[in-house]
């Protein structure tokens, strides 16, 4: 069975979504210790998709020399460093009094949603689940960039990509449980080319949900390999065990760095480019015992090219905006659009919630029992 999963891998012929699907973890296992140049190989997915990989190859390459120059030439050294590596950490980048105003801007943004939207956006329940995420409350988005681009090396990332034609593709709120019930704790990429994200951690306690991060894989070309396959197609029944497999593949056939974990408590700010290979690291999946009670309170800005999101969005490659999630905007705020690198296509009225796309209907009746009572300040 393993020489057909091979002779499979290697032909690229179909999508082996079936085949992995059937196949037991055990040989994919020994498939990927054996045969690891197969996997590191583009899927069937990533041929027919390989004008567009490279595409945003080039300009994910014009990406790195224009912030590369400027940030070396202003000795932004830890800009430098998440260009080097795909992600940084910023520690305690935010004052108490900051991160406690956001934290207002959270609660009152999840009770606009559900008043409003009639519903947030979660990931199976968030009783039992991994988590949820809704948008920030239409007249306070001004209040909240502001905010983040106060801090100096931020508000210079964000004035810099703004320049290059990048845009604010999301921003939103997200509540993360540590539970291990989906597809972002195994080793992924994104699939839409280089696109930053930056995690503002507004609230931690308990045994608090991380990153993990393969250094220097985000310079690799976008383009869908079979490695991507297993968490689309083994995702729901596929442990640790296989993840380590994953890690060590790339770490040592792949030649990238080891991978690092890491850990955000209230004030910190995460920098993370998603063309590297990244998972949400949970305690309770974990090799270890005892209480894995825990949680993480975030607000999440995203910022692509936006003619490569449009590329990317239009040919159905990966989630990218706009459409993936709209962005809510004050009336009053119109006119500063373009000074926020907010794309006017993402907006949408609170009355037209119909076209807020969500997994699972979470309705007014549930409010605000599952939310931990520490993060709403109201």
């Amino acid at each position: 069975m393993i020489e057909h999963l091979n002779s499979k891998l290697h032909s690229g012929l179909d999508c082996p979504d079936a085949l992995l699907e059937s196949t037991p973890q055990s040989l994919v296992i020994e498939s990927i210790r054996t045969k690891p140049d197969l996997w590191l190989s583009p899927s069937s997915f990533g041929k027919r998709s390989v004008t567009a990989s490279k595409r945003m190859l080039l300009e994910s390459e014009a990406y790195f020399k224009v912030l590369s120059e400027y940030f070396s030439a202003t000795k932004e050294f830890e800009i430098c460093e998440f260009l080097r590596y795909g992600i940084q950490s910023i520690k305690s980048a935010l004052p108490r009094r900051q991160v406690r105003r956001l934290s207002k801007i959270f609660s009152r943004s999840y009770l606009w949603s559900l008043e409003n939207l009639k519903h947030i956006t979660v990931r199976d329940n968030l009783q039992n689940g991994h988590g949820a995420y809704w948008p920030v409350q239409p007249d306070l988005i001004e209040e909240v960039l502001e905010s983040i681009g106060s801090h100096r090396m931020i508000g210079k990332l964000i004035e810099l990509l703004l320049s290059k034609h990048f845009r604010l593709d999301n921003i939103h709120f997200s509540l993360t449980k540590n539970f291990a019930s989906h597809k972002s704790t195994h080793w992924h990429r994104d699939s839409v080319g280089n696109r930053i994200k930056i995690f503002v951690c507004i609230g931690a306690n308990g045994r608090v949900p991380a990153t993990g991060y393969i250094p220097g894989s985000h310079k690799s070309n976008p383009i869908s390999n079979n490695l991507d396959m297993i968490r689309a197609c083994m995702a729901h029944r596929s442990n640790w065990y296989i993840q380590d497999e994953i890690e060590y593949c790339l770490a040592n056939s792949a030649q990238f760095g080891n991978s690092s974990i890491f850990m955000q408590q209230e004030g910190d700010i995460l920098l993370v480019d998603t063309n590297g290979y990244h998972k949400s690291y949970m305690p309770a999946l974990e090799k270890r015992s005892g209480d894995s009670h825990g949680s993480r309170a975030l607000l999440q800005l995203e910022y692509m090219r936006s003619d490569i999101s449009d590329y990317v969005h239009n040919n159905n490659i990966g989630p990218c905006a706009p459409g993936q999630v709209p962005i809510f905007l004050d009336p009053a705020i119109l006119p500063q659009c373009e000074r926020f690198g907010i794309d006017r296509r993402h907006l949408h009225k609170p009355s037209n919630s119909s076209h807020y796309k969500s997994h699972v209907l979470y309705t007014v009746a549930n409010r605000l029992d599952t939310l931990s009572s520490s993060y709403l300040i109201l």
